[in-house]
């Protein structure tokens, strides 16, 4: 009888561990729910769209420069300058003298917003700061002056996963981040439906019309 009960008692296990392991084998067949589910990322050309983001680039957000090349020198010597600035190409149209493109990175929302309460450190805000998946568009638009000059207008925007919730700590009836918090969610904001970039403080920009230059100047055409 003892015997019985110690077969039936493995038995059970067996069953069990089969179950476990069959489970186990069943979990990468599951669709993944990520934490950036909650974000609709744009592509290049909604990024530009006005009649999607309802919002117009400033003057800060622009960059022109003229070029004393022809349009089509310009327009190829800056479909080049695109791909060395290690961008991907979503669209180029020639005709309209449009190149639109992005690029991944992984970096924190400081990367692009100042915070002047910066509790980044902080145990309880740390996880608010860490670097997250960020989108950077970019809109090259070229323009024919007359034969010999082009006109080159960039444009960029900025997408980014931020984490919308911040609470500040009660600690002996004060609030501590309150003025942190608020600038956060703010700003987290933002960033998730796509900010302009102010074209000054992106390297990218200035590398990409330096790059554009010499491609002119290695092909004759400056």
């Amino acid at each position: 009888m003892n015997c019985r009960r110690l077969q039936g008692s493995i038995y059970r296990v067996a069953k069990t561990l089969v179950v476990a392991v069959i489970a186990l084998s069943l979990l990468p067949l599951l669709p993944a729910k990520t934490k950036q589910d909650d974000i609709q990322w744009m592509t290049s050309e909604e990024a530009f769209e006005t009649s999607h983001n309802g919002s117009v680039p400033g003057p800060e957000a622009i960059k022109k420069v003229v070029i004393d090349a022809s349009y089509e020198e310009v327009f190829h010597a800056a479909s080049n300058a695109v791909t060395q600035s290690m961008w991907e190409i979503d669209k180029q149209d020639k005709t309209a003298g449009v190149l639109l493109a992005h690029r991944i990175v992984e970096e924190p929302i400081t990367k692009n917003y100042k915070f002047e309460d910066n509790r980044c450190t902080a145990p309880a805000w740390v996880s608010l700061c860490t670097p997250e998946k960020h989108l950077y568009f970019y809109r090259v638009k070229m323009n024919e002056l007359n034969a010999k000059q082009t006109e080159v207008v960039i444009e960029g925007k900025v997408q980014g996963y931020c984490i919308l919730a911040c609470t500040p700590v009660n600690l002996f009836g004060a609030k501590l981040g309150k003025t942190w918090c608020s600038d956060y969610k703010e700003s987290c904001g933002e960033l998730r439906t796509g900010a302009w970039l102010k074209v000054n403080d992106q390297q990218e920009m200035s590398q990409f019309v330096a790059l554009l230059r010499n491609n002119l100047i290695a092909a004759g055409g400056l």
